[in-house]
C-alpha cells in the first residue's frame, strides 16, 4: 500500500544521526547552484544588444549552464541513494558512515548524468507543446529515471524511462499528493532564504527514494520487471527497510516481524488494496517487460 506518512517516518528514522553529512552536501549543492545560476543571469542579461553571432553564443552558454545546473541535482539525488543503500535492512540501526566524498564521486557519472537530463528534458519540452497537463503527467511518470540512472549508470536512458513509466503506473496520483505534502517544508525553506532547506533537501530525497524501492519492489513482486532489466547496480532493498517492531520484509526474512512471527500486512495487494497472492497478482498483471 503507498503509504505517504510510512514513507516519511522511515525517512527520519534513516537520517537519525546522519544529518551532519547531509547539511555538509546541501551546502556544496547550494554552492555549486548559486555559483551556476549567477552566471547564468550574467549571461543571459548580455543576451541581448550584442551580435547575432556573439548572442547566439551566449544562448548556447545558458543552455550548457543549465544543463550543468541539473547534472548538479542529479549528483545531490544519487548520493541520497548511495546514503540510502548504506542503511542495513537489518535491526540494529548502525548505518554505515558515509562521506562528503560520496557526493563528489557521483560527478564520475557525469556522462551519465548528462545522457540523463538530455533525453528527459528532450521529452519533456516535446510534452509541453501538449500543453501543461500532459508535460505535468510525463514529468511524475519520468520522475523514477533518476534514481534508476544512478543505481546503474551504465544503463541506457531510453531503457531508464520506459522503466520509471512501468514502475509509475497506477501511482501518479500517489507521487503527486507526495509531491503536493511537501510544499509547505519548501515555502519555510523559501522565507528562511534556504536555512530550512538544510533539513527539508534532506528528508525529501529520502522520502522519495524510500517510494522509488517500494515502486521497484512492487514491480518486482508482480513480475512486470526482473532484477536484469535494473542493471548490475540493482540494489535488492524492500520499500521501507527494516526497524524494531517493523516488517523485515527483506529477501531472507520474507513475510516475519522483528520477533520472527508471520506479519499478514506484508500480503501483496493489488492497486485497488484488495489482498492477493503473488501468484495471483503474476495473472493480473499485464506483462509490460517488452516496453522495457
Amino acid at each position: 500500500m503507498f503509504d505517504i506518512s510510512i514513507f516519511k517516518k522511515y525517512s527520519k528514522i534513516m537520517l537519525k544521526g546522519r544529518y551532519k553529512t547531509a547539511v555538509l552536501v546541501v551546502l556544496f549543492f547550494y554552492v555549486f547552484s548559486f555559483i551556476t545560476l549567477f552566471a547564468f543571469n550574467s549571461v543571459n542579461l548580455n543576451v541581448y544588444g550584442v551580435t547575432s553571432g556573439y548572442s547566439n553564443f551566449l544562448t548556447l552558454l545558458c543552455f550548457i549552464l543549465m544543463f550543468f545546473l541539473e547534472l548538479n541535482r542529479f549528483c545531490l539525488s544519487g548520493f541520497f541513494l548511495t546514503m540510502r543503500n548504506k542503511t542495513p535492512s537489518v535491526i540494529e540501526l548502525n548505518p554505515e558512515q558515509e562521506t562528503v566524498n560520496d557526493f563528489f564521486e557521483r560527478f564520475s557519472d557525469w556522462f551519465a548524468g548528462l545522457k540523463y537530463v538530455l533525453w528527459k528534458s528532450l521529452w519533456l519540452i516535446l510534452w509541453s507543446f501538449l500543453f501543461v497537463i500532459p508535460a505535468f503527467v510525463k514529468a511524475v511518470a519520468y520522475s523514477q529515471m533518476v534514481y534508476i540512472v544512478a543505481e546503474n549508470p551504465d544503463i541506457s536512458v531510453r531503457k531508464a524511462m520506459n522503466i520509471s513509466k512501468v514502475i509509475t503506473r497506477g501511482y501518479k496520483g500517489d507521487l503527486f499528493l507526495l509531491y503536493l505534502s511537501f510544499i509547505p517544508w519548501f515555502f519555510i525553506s523559501f522565507i528562511s532564504y534556504g536555512a530550512a532547506g538544510f533539513y527539508v533537501i534532506p528528508y525529501y530525497e529520502f522520502t522519495k527514494i524510500n517510494t522509488y524501492y517500494f515502486l521497484k519492489q512492487k514491480a518486482l513482486k508482480s513480475g512486470l520487471l526482473d532484477e536484469e532489466d535494473f542493471g548490475s547496480g540493482h540494489t535488492q532493498f524492500d520499500g521501507y527497510g527494516a526497524f524494531p517492531g517493523e516488517n523485515n520484509s527483506g529477501p531472507e526474512n520474507e513475510g516475519k516481524t522483528g520477533t520472527g512471527e508471520v506479519d499478514n500486512s506484508s500480503v501483496y495487494r493489488d492497486s485497488d488494496g484488495k489482498e492477493t497472492t503473488e501468484k495471483d497478482s503474476n495473472e493480473n498483471n499485464e506483462d509490460v517487460r517488452t516496453e522495457v
